[in-house]
Parts: structure tokens; sequence; C-alpha cells
């Protein structure tokens, strides 16, 4: 079987000598790429793939955005039922083919997410002619950061910058570019220009990472380090290129990763002291502590059930948080080992 960057280079030449119309024309497309002695298999996903989206709505235009690229993997999923992995590798084929290399040669680097994106993709706005806008917004954002005196460092033209791009910042957002997804998150999240809301910054930036952007990954790291969420801080962190941007960032993931093997060895401990307390209730069952002879059965089974659920509780969090430590387990631990002790050696 040939190659993908083979096929590639086939279906590239296709279209080159038949135009870009194919696209509208399935039966000539499907005759095109047999006669070129590409394999069936590849032949009849690719034709598939094509009936199943709405790609010749896309093909033509100058630029085809993230956003678009996204709502075409999903509507072929839906329609398919086939798996993201294969529907993007034949999308980055039809991609090559019809002149959007670049997109195609990022494709299965690029992050999605799982709902169609509500943001306007207005096509006639392309979003590379405001990059050095971008630039200035992000200048003025982080100087605004820096220096909290507007006095300090032209604070003052920093408000003025930030002001006068905002339109440009809102559109850009709105059509899905994800580094004006970011900069407007750094602006909920600092009260820049809008009221502070954690909650929209988060949803923000969450967008420009699943857009493949790693600042917007390295910064919810950050947030998710500070509020001690450290499974969800590593996923952030080790998003392409995320922890490479800073060295405080590297030594937090060290940090986080430290946490893991402090979470083993309080496993290992709690294991410890289950043993323990399955000894203890099991003299406390049989009276071990009460001179008269009374015993405490059902305090002693009470103690032996809820110890095995929070076990298996501590467990699960470890297998699905393995870098958070179960500290309010541990503590309901604890609480409920005095609760029956005292419940042995005094009533």
């Amino acid at each position: 079987m040939e190659s993908i960057e083979e096929i590639k280079l086939k279906f590239h030449s296709i279209v080159s000598n038949h135009g870009e119309n194919l696209i509208e024309d399935t039966n000539s497309l499907e005759t095109a790429l047999t006669e070129s002695e590409i394999d069936n298999v590849t032949v009849n996903q690719i034709v598939y793939l094509i009936k199943s989206s709405h790609i010749e709505n896309y093909i033509g235009k100058d630029r085809i955005t993230l956003i678009d690229v996204n709502n075409i993997i999903l509507d072929i999923e839906k329609n398919t039922g086939l798996k993201k992995s294969v529907v993007k590798e034949y999308l980055s084929i039809i991609l090559y083919a019809f002149g959007y290399q670049a997109l195609s040669d990022e494709l299965n680097s690029i992050q999605l997410v799982n709902t169609k994106s509500d943001m306007n993709t207005d096509s006639s706005f392309d979003t590379n002619t405001y990059e050095d806008d971008l630039k200035r917004i992000a200048t003025a954002i982080d100087n605004t950061i820096r220096y909290k005196d507007p006095s300090v460092d032209g604070g003052s033209n920093n408000e003025n910058t930030i002001n006068h791009y905002n339109p440009i910042l809102k559109k850009l957002t709105r059509q899905g570019n994800p580094e004006a997804l970011y900069l407007t998150g750094k602006c909920y999240y600092y009260g820049i220009a809008t009221e502070k809301n954690l909650n929209e910054a988060k949803k923000y930036f969450s967008k420009s990472a699943d857009l493949g952007y790693s600042q917007a990954s390295a910064f919810l790291g950050d947030i998710c380090f500070n509020d001690c969420k450290y499974t969800d801080a590593y996923n952030y962190y080790t998003d392409l290129g995320a922890v490479a941007l800073s060295n405080e960032r590297k030594n937090n993931l060290s940090a986080i990763l430290n946490y893991k093997k402090r979470n083993i060895a309080l496993l290992v401990g709690v294991v410890a002291f289950l043993v323990f307390s399955f000894v203890f209730n099991i003299l406390m069952m049989t009276g071990a502590f009460c001179p008269s002879g009374c015993t405490h059965y059902p305090s002693g089974v009470l103690s032996m059930i809820l110890s095995v659920l929070i076990f298996v509780l501590i467990i699960l969090k470890s297998i699905f948080k393995k870098y958070d430590t179960p500290k309010l387990l541990l503590t309901l631990m604890a609480v409920l080992s005095c609760i029956f002790t005292f419940i042995a050696l005094v009533i």
C-alpha cells in the first residue's frame, strides 16, 4: 500500500489537472483516483468522507480556519461513526490535494473540541492581516499586568492601546483566533478593560488551548497548580510546548511528579493503617478492650466497612487523579478511627 505522502501527491496532481470543482463531482473524482492507481480502500474512504461532510463549502476559500476544520471533522464523525484519528488522516489528504498543504501538515497536532463552535467564522475577516495588532494588544496587556500603576511605563498609553484595538480583539475572538481567545482570557482573568471573571477566563483559555495554543495550556496549568489540582495542571503543562515557556513551569511540573511519589508513600501508609484498623476492630468486636467482657460487635463491623469504603475511594482517586493528594479522605479516615477508638475505650 502507498504511503500517505504518495497519495497526497497523486491526489494533488489530479486536482491540478481537473480543477477544484472536482470536489462537487464525486463520481468523476472516484474515477480519477482509481485511474491514478490509488488503492480502492483509500479511494472509497476519500469519496465517503467527502459525501459525508460539507467540505465543498470550504474548498476554494482563501483561508480555512481551525474552527472550520473542527466543524468538518465533527460532521464526518456524526455521519460516519469513524474514529477521529481516521478522519484526520484522510482529511489531511483532501486538504493537501486542494492546496491547503500547511493546514494538512498541522492537522495531526491540532487539538479539537467536541462540539461545533458557535463562534462567528466570517471568512472575509483574515486574521493574518491583524497579526501586528494582536502583538500590540498583547504587549499592552502584559505591561498593564506588570505595572499596576498607570503612571509607570506608559500605563495610560497601554490602556489607550487596549481600548483602541479592543474591537479587533473581540472580532478575532468571535472568529476563533487562538491568540485572541487567549488574550481575551487574560483580560477576564486580570480585569483588564472588563470586570474580573475567573469562569469566563477559563472558558476562553480552554477554547484557545483546544485549538493548540500552548500559552493558553500553560496558563490553565498555572491556575490548576495554584488551586492544588495537580493532575489537571500536569495535563495542561504536558500539552505541546506548554511547559517549555518558562523555568517556573518546569519547576511546577517537577513538583507535581514529586507529589505523585509522595502519594504512593501515603497509599502504602493507608494500607498499613487499614491492616492495623482491622486487627483493632476484630479485638474490639471480641471484647478485648472491655474489662467486664462486653463486646462492641456493631461498632467493629461498621468501622471495618467504612474503612474499606474510604480505602476504595482513595484508590479510585489515586487512579483518576494520581497527582492530587486525597486530603479529605485521609482526614475522614483519621476522624472515624478516633471516633471508634473512643467507643471501644470509653463507652
